[in-house]
């Protein structure tokens, strides 16, 4: 559903890349170095990851796996 036009527009819009570069700049603050990152309490997961241990994390956080 993503225009194509309006897509590539943004590439050079400068007020989106301003942002793009203080989400970057926010996450390097709390330690993301790589995609996908996830923050879970205090625990950093960076790259690619099995479900499982990432489910096993956030449930040691308290929140109750979905089955969706």
């Amino acid at each position: 559903g993503l225009d194509r036009v309006e897509a590539l527009e943004a590439t050079d819009d400068e007020a989106l890349l301003q942002r793009v570069d203080a989400l970057r700049d926010d996450a390097a603050g709390v330690g993301v170095r790589a995609i996908p990152a996830f923050l879970i309490g205090d625990e950093r997961v960076v790259g690619c990851q099995p479900y499982d241990a990432i489910a096993r994390m956030v449930e040691g956080e308290g929140i109750a796996r979905s089955l969706r």
